[in-house]
């Protein structure tokens, strides 16, 4: 579902300064095989969520071929280093997602995982700076529950179709 008249999608898009040129070849990937991304106006929008928090801890739920992590990635490359976590549901998208990141110099800093998005986070060890959610809308509950466990206080917490402020975690006080 477009939340954004297609016009207006475009005219953001165009906003987003120059990029990588394997970015730009995902992108048009994506507009031929009809394969789901954020888009360039929203993966510059994370790249500034990360980059303006200083984000090195991000975890991302349903996370493709690799475009939106490489915006996570080369925010937090610049932010001094640290770690993104890549989840998706098959090996063959993982080892897609390896060979682009790699591509763009971006895997050094990519811890990629094989799995359940949100099985995936409950283990993780947290806290984390930026938390994305881009799995499946009917699992945004189960996801928020867990999403909110593993956030640092004051965290970003971001979904795929709506970015908000993380609810303040216990720990944080009130």
């Amino acid at each position: 579902m477009n939340l954004v008249a297609p016009r207006v999608a475009a005219y953001l898009d165009a906003l987003v300064p120059p990029r990588p040129a394997r970015l730009a070849e995902l992108e048009a990937e994506a507009r031929r095989t009809g394969f789901p991304i954020i888009g360039p106006a929203t993966g510059h929008l994370c790249y500034l969520l990360a980059r303006l928090s200083n984000a090195r801890h991000v975890f991302e739920l349903g996370s493709g071929f690799g475009y939106s992590t490489a915006w996570f990635a080369r925010a937090v490359k610049e932010n001094g280093g640290g770690t993104v976590h890549h989840v998706v549901w098959d090996e063959r998208l993982s080892r897609e997602a390896r060979d682009n990141l790699a591509a763009l110099g971006l895997a050094d800093v990519v811890e990629f995982h094989v799995g359940e998005a949100v099985a995936t986070l409950r283990r993780a060890s947290g806290p984390f700076d930026v938390v994305f959610n881009d799995i499946d809308k009917q699992d945004y509950p189960k996801a928020l529950d867990v999403i909110v466990t593993k956030l640092r206080c004051c965290g970003a917490g971001a979904s795929s179709s709506a970015a908000t402020r993380a609810p303040r975690p216990a720990a944080c006080g009130s």
